[in-house]
């Protein structure tokens, strides 16, 4: 009973499944694409110097149609790509503004720090008084004289100086922001102690001295 049921559903498949092949085989007929395909592979058959691309010889032959709708999407991807060129260009502005911005606020800040450690007469901070104030050293063998424009000069672009702002904002908290803690006071009231005393082999106290000494007076 059950193969019976069976074998009449797989018949019943079998003649929709015909039916739908001979409606389609009826429609390309009605429809001239019988023909036209035949004709095709004549004028291919005939032709003295067969295509190299069959599929482009088609498109010719035939011709290439192309929905207007093509030509709306088309335009919106272009629109698209347009925007976001757009975008992205704005947002670099966006990013040098606010690098533009740092580097003011960064600037103001070392000419303040250097009225702060203390410029004789003249307005000028030797290399070995600062040495001495960020390590407690009263020896250094580059004796540098440095008014604020000199100061602000080898701090923005020799001291902090880096690939990218990561790296500029690394060397700025590293090497920087000792200066800044030169003479203040701690929680008794006293000066505290120089940054680096005691500490001569930090990375930041040694790159402060080697920029010292590659650095040129302008």
């Amino acid at each position: 009973m059950e193969d019976s049921k069976v074998d009449k559903s797989l018949t019943l498949q079998a003649m929709k499944r015909d039916k739908k092949q001979r409606e389609f085989r009826e429609y390309l007929a009605d429809k001239g694409i019988v023909l036209a395909m035949v004709k095709f592979l004549l004028a291919l058959k005939q032709s003295d110097n067969p295509p190299n691309s069959p599929a482009e010889y088609i498109q010719q032959y035939f011709g290439v149609y192309k929905d207007p709708m093509w030509d709306i999407v088309d335009n919106m991807k272009a629109d698209i790509e347009g925007m976001k060129t757009s975008i992205e260009n704005k947002l670099n502005e966006i990013q040098n503004l606010k690098n533009e911005i740092t580097k003011a606020k960064r600037s103001k800040l070392v000419r303040e720090t250097f009225a702060a450690l203390g410029p004789d007469a003249q307005g000028i901070l030797s290399t070995k008084v600062l040495v001495q104030k960020l390590s407690g050293q009263p020896r250094f063998d580059t004796d540098l004289k440095l008014n604020q424009m000199n100061f602000v000069n080898f701090i923005m672009e020799h001291l902090i100086s880096g690939a990218n702002e990561d790296e500029k904002e690394r060397f700025w908290t590293m090497c920087f922001l000792p200066f800044r803690e030169i003479g203040t006071l701690g929680e008794d009231g006293k000066p505290k102690p120089a940054p680096f005393v005691g500490r001569l082999d930090d990375p930041s106290y040694v790159r402060i001295l080697e920029k010292i000494r590659s650095y040129v007076l302008k």
